[in-house]
């Protein structure tokens, strides 16, 4: 399966992940993914996250949106 072309729910079970109803913190999504957050941070800074990116923000002091 091509993670590019994957639904959020495919992606869940793929992770074996049950969504929280909230957005991950650095520390959960690094874990997750099985990084370190320092490298999930830089991974994000130079925008290499691509799919993982919906519902990002520029700035971690933006509001997400619902």
């Amino acid at each position: 399966m091509n993670p590019d072309h994957m639904s959020f729910e495919q992606l869940c079970e793929l992770f074996n992940y049950a969504p929280k109803g909230r957005p991950l913190d650095p520390k959960e999504a690094a874990e997750l993914l099985g990084l370190s957050v320092d490298t999930l941070e830089g991974y994000r800074t130079r925008g290499v996250l691509g799919w993982l990116a919906v519902g990002a923000r520029y700035s971690t002091s933006e509001q997400v949106a619902a």
